[in-house]
């Protein structure tokens, strides 16, 4: 009877240990298991170890870099804020009132240039303008991204291809409802490109901070174009704007010069005022034309300069 109660005693023991090994084991080798129920408290503590080592190596460096961009924005937006207000004082404006315009136009008279290419004068711009942008930081430091599109790998320009599809659908629900009260779109109130030109592909990569591929701008293209050619258009007037750039100024198509004719019967157009720089000038231009030029009673010669000369031709 002794030696059964020893046997079932020496079992018992066994059994616990064992089960006290596995529950002790398997956190250790098991990412993201949840311990439901668990009352030992070292169970938790290591696998709370277990998951901070994995996110922290994969994102440090990444969430690094993002950090890094932001605070040298910061350091250059505040060196520029201080030196237009120095600027300004020099030039005896208000600082506060001190536009872009007025930077610019400072920076001419203080550092005078006779350089032919803008991009090799002195200039003061915002620090947005002089460096490239960059992303913030895409995913959280558990590495969840953000936006809902990360993983097409260009979000932003993704996302612009779904508000498009978007306003597409919602155009057409208002133009069945439409139609369904036999009621026609107004077309008078239809969209047109005149005047206008869509983004370029490099503006669009500076706009979605993205470099795409001549295809994917295509169908950019294709995708904007259709939403400007539906009959409710007008509807997104607002949204289609946003990716569109006037050709020439609203002023020069409200005053465009009127054609008129000479004694003998030849037509021309005279615009007043023309802006060349600092330079303006009134030109005048005949059809049918004899192909000479006349400058202030001179030809081409007028110019010293070979540049100007080409500039003009």
């Amino acid at each position: 009877m002794m030696a059964l109660q020893r046997l079932f005693n020496s079992l018992a023991i066994n059994k616990f240990n064992s089960s006290k090994i596995l529950s002790n084991f398997v956190p250790r080798c098991t990412y993201g298991l949840n311990n439901v129920g668990s009352d030992d408290p070292d169970v938790e503590i290591v696998e709370k170890k277990i998951v901070e080592e994995k996110t922290s190596l994969a994102m440090r460096a990444y969430l690094q870099r993002a950090t890094q961009y932001n605070s040298f924005m910061e350091q250059q937006t505040h060196e520029y804020n201080v030196g237009k207000r120095h600027l300004a004082n020099m030039m005896g404006a208000d600082p506060e009132t001190f536009t872009q315009t007025d930077i610019d136009v400072a920076i001419d008279y203080l550092f005078p240039s006779g350089l032919y290419d803008p991009k090799a004068r002195p200039l003061m711009k915002p620090p947005s303008e002089v460096f490239p942008p960059k992303k913030d930081a895409e995913f959280d430091e558990s590495g969840r991204p953000f936006h809902v599109f990360f993983y097409t790998g260009k979000p932003n320009f993704y996302l612009i291809l779904h508000n498009i599809a978007t306003k597409l659908s919602e155009l057409n629900k208002f133009e069945d409802s439409l139609r369904k009260n036999n009621i026609l779109p107004d077309p008078d109130k239809k969209l047109t490109s005149l005047g206008s030109q869509w983004l370029s592909k490099e503006d669009m990569e500076r706009k979605t901070v993205e470099k795409l591929s001549d295809h994917e701008y295509k169908n950019f293209l294709i995708a904007i174009e259709r939403l400007l050619k539906h009959p409710c258009s007008y509807k997104s007037v607002e949204f289609i704007s946003d990716y569109q750039k006037p050709m020439i100024s609203t002023k020069a198509i409200n005053e465009s010069s009127p054609v008129e004719y000479t004694k003998d019967g030849i037509a021309y157009v005279t615009v007043k005022d023309c802006p060349r720089k600092d330079a303006r000038a009134d030109v005048t231009l005949y059809y049918p034309g004899t192909g000479k030029l006349s400058i202030n009673g001179k030809g081409i010669e007028f110019f010293d300069d070979i540049q100007a000369r080409e500039q003009v031709n």
